[in-house]
């Protein structure tokens, strides 16, 4: 150590002060910045974003995570380096972008480019729908009747039958016994 003393690095000490001494746990001290308000409110914003996600709106993680990333961006100031804070700020928000970008390019693929997913749904094609609306002869409840008829009833009456069908016979008979006392 006293060797260190005599002979500085110029590692371990900052320019302009040779042989000053300073310890490495000083130097990185001295190093680092404390993280700002906005470093903070960039970390916080990029989780909001990221758990109003998880909420399967659009908007929301736009807007959170948007003001995140800038945030965190002018968080640095003068600075090349970001905060760690920031930093999270920005990860966060990033995958609470990309993730939304992909639930709305899925859901405009499975309503636009496979129309048969949207009429399976609504019982009409998305042309026919809007020009029901433009004429007059369709309206809001027309629409919910046709999603309830064409998506909730099949599905629960096909889960019901394949259910059915696979039940062991004795389940079966127990079944018609207690519907027939129901009645």
């Amino acid at each position: 150590m006293e060797q260190d003393k005599q002979n500085p690095s110029p590692f371990w000490d900052r320019p302009g002060q040779a042989g000053s001494g300073n310890s490495p746990q000083q130097f990185r001290r001295q190093k680092e910045e404390p993280a700002n308000g906005l470093a903070y409110a960039s970390m916080i914003l990029g989780v909001i974003a990221l758990a109003s996600f998880f909420t399967f709106t659009i908007y929301p993680p736009i807007i959170f995570g948007s003001l995140s990333i800038i945030l965190a961006l002018l968080s640095r100031g003068g600075s090349l380096k970001m905060h760690s804070k920031a930093q999270n700020g920005v990860i966060t928000s990033s995958i609470a972008l990309g993730c939304d970008v992909a639930i709305f390019a899925m859901a405009f693929a499975l309503i636009f480019v496979t129309p048969d997913f949207f009429e399976s749904i609504y019982g009409m094609s998305y042309q026919e729908m809007i020009e029901g609306m433009e004429n007059g002869t369709l309206d809001y409840e027309d629409i919910y009747n046709n999603v309830y008829e064409n998506m909730y009833e099949d599905t629960y009456e096909d889960t019901y039958e394949e259910l059915y069908d696979h039940m062991p016979e004795d389940m079966r008979q127990e079944m018609q016994e207690i519907l027939e006392q129901m009645q």
